[in-house]
């Protein structure tokens, strides 16, 4: 077992995708909605050691986790397919 604070690396991809449906996919930090992409990923793929990954309590975290919250990037409305302008 992993102290904490230890650094934590993926060491292959399948583990890599573990921990990205873990924290990445669900944290602010990369909203693909708005075009924010995390840079923290970015580095790591450059084999650059996140020091915001570590372990806690056995387990990879990140400590720059930000949950989403529904709503804080609101999709825009569908235009209205009635609309004229959308008929040749």
């Amino acid at each position: 077992m992993r102290k904490d604070g230890e650094p934590y690396m993926p060491s292959n991809a399948t583990e890599f995708d573990c921990f990205y449906s873990r924290w990445c996919h669900k944290c602010a930090n990369d909203d693909p909605d708005v075009g924010d992409n995390c840079e923290i990923i970015g580095n790591a793929m450059f084999c650059e050691q996140p020091t915001e990954w570590t372990y806690r309590q056995g387990q990879a975290h990140c400590s720059a986790f930000v949950p989403f919250e529904a709503g804080a990037h609101p999709k825009p409305e569908p235009r209205c397919p009635h609309t004229l302008e959308l008929f040749p």
